[in-house]
């Protein structure tokens, strides 16, 4: 009886059968170059003789007996006791290109820039002013056509800032989710024991805390200290205060009116060239340096806390930037303010001698 002619899927199978293992590896690169194949290659030699040759490494003499890093801003390998168990990589290029699809973030930015107003209402002055008639329909059309567009810019920008987050702070992830999930599992450990000779679990509280104080203990040598650290000359003396306190006081005003603006344009890119039209910002602009302002205005547009982008902090960031001192954290730049209103209203109170 003659025997069915094999499938060439079912032949190929038949000859990987017989290949060597160095022979097997070979395949994904060769399946790699056709681009319908569905298969990509992915050769990790290069990015180990990187981090081998420019990576840095924390500690800097490795660790025997816990994790340490070897990084290279979005490459990191992880190793435990000096030996390497993990390998990642961050491709910021991909995530730039895929963050603007999660949850279809375009799609809601643009409903509520829809949703302004204001907007529609200087839309519809620019058509008549160009002599362009629309019917409601045709309006509410080329109305959204033009936010979904706005939406992509905002959403696209917003992507390279949060890729330039996670590239920052890549390598302290990826240990962190290791050491979270070593430490995840030995609480667990405990419990399964203490079932297995009979006792009741123990309590979650003491495990709570225990938890608490290892995160405490690991995130404290990252966070700034204060104590035992000598002032810097820049913010050193009375007068240093005073001068700096006067500053942040000529200031106020235009931060609060660079703010508002930005505000009062629902966040839009181009709200800087309404900020330039407005009013009461010429006033208050003055001769002010435009660096200065450019860098309050950078301010105001930035992904900080709510504290940095009060009006008051944004001031204070803007004196410091024009005086050219010495950069700090923002409760220690309210602190030195502070110090120095309190100085120049000892100042205005202290008695004048009489003649």
């Amino acid at each position: 009886m003659k025997r069915a002619k094999r499938s060439p899927l079912e032949h190929v199978k038949h000859l990987i059968q017989k290949l060597s293992a160095e022979e097997r590896q070979q395949i994904v690169p060769f399946l790699a170059e056709f681009s319908d194949s569905g298969v990509q290659s992915y050769d990790l030699t290069e990015e180990i003789e990187a981090l081998e040759k420019h990576g840095t490494r924390l500690p800097p003499e490795g660790s025997h007996d816990n994790i340490s890093l070897v990084f290279i801003r979005d490459l990191v390998e992880i190793f435990l006791a000096n030996r390497k168990i993990a390998h990642a990589r961050f491709f910021a290029e991909e995530f730039i290109a895929a963050f603007p699809a999660f949850r279809d973030q375009v799609a809601l930015i643009s409903e509520a820039f829809q949703k302004i107003e204001e907007s529609k209402a200087l839309r519809r002055a620019n058509l008549k002013a160009q002599g362009v008639v629309q019917t409601d329909a045709e309006f509410e059309i080329g109305f959204k056509q033009e936010c979904d567009k706005q939406a992509e810019v905002w959403i696209t920008e917003k992507s390279k800032r949060v890729a330039e987050r996670i590239s920052r702070h890549f390598p302290g992830i990826i240990g962190d989710a290791m050491i979270a999930a070593i430490k995840g599992e030995t609480f667990y450990d405990l419990a399964e024991v203490a079932k297995a000779f009979g006792k009741n679990a123990p309590s979650s509280a003491p495990i709570k805390k225990a938890v608490q104080d290892l995160a405490w203990r690991d995130l404290k040598p990252y966070l700034p200290s204060t104590r035992h650290i000598r002032t810097h000359p820049d913010w050193q003396g009375d007068e240093n205060k005073k001068l700096f306190a006067r500053k942040v006081n000529e200031r106020k005003a235009l931060a609060s009116a660079i703010k508002d603006k930005y505000e009062e344009c629902d966040f839009e890119a181009g709200w800087t060239e309404d900020l330039k039209q407005d009013s009461t910002y010429q006033l208050l602009s003055t001769n002010v340096p435009q660096t200065v302002i450019d860098h309050g205005v950078r301010r105001v547009a930035s992904e900080l806390s709510e504290r940095e982008l009060q009006p008051l902090s944004i001031a204070l960031e803007m004196a410091r930037f024009e005086l050219d001192l010495k950069e700090q954290d923002i409760e220690t730049l309210h602190k030195y303010y502070a110090e120095g209103v309190k100085l120049l209203k000892a100042e205005r109170n202290r008695p004048t001698s009489s003649i």
